[in-house]
């Protein structure tokens, strides 16, 4: 578990260890059209157009939960009008494998453009 799930699980434990009224929402992995090239699939996009023949893309052979940022609005606006209290996870319980992703997006460019990928330990 990387620091920052560390640390969101710590802050949920303290919150429900003060038996507080209170609801988290545990938002997954989001994309949205407006997201810059700082986001992975924005990032993806730019790294694959801009490319001329070959690429090499890190770090893909793993799988993520994907929403679109609508998803997660009407996710909490929900709970909100529910008054929920507790922990939710707010995702689609769909995997999506990144490789996959950089794949597709390579498919819908004019000409072929050859992904390899590397896992990085």
């Amino acid at each position: 578990m990387s620091k920052y799930g560390k640390t969101k699980l710590l802050a949920e434990k303290i919150l429900l260890e003060k038996k507080l009224n209170i609801c988290v929402g545990r938002i997954f992995s989001f994309t949205h059209k407006s997201h810059s090239d700082q986001y992975l699939i924005p990032s993806l996009y730019k790294r694959i157009n801009n490319s001329k023949k070959k690429i090499e893309l890190n770090n893909l052979n793993h799988n993520r939960d994907f929403l679109d940022l609508s998803d997660i609005c009407s996710a909490i606006t929900l709970l909100l009008k529910k008054r929920r209290v507790g922990i939710y996870n707010i995702c689609s319980s769909k995997k999506t494998n990144l490789k996959s992703i950089a794949t597709y997006i390579a498919k819908k460019k004019i000409y072929y453009v050859n992904l390899m990928t590397k896992h990085l330990k």
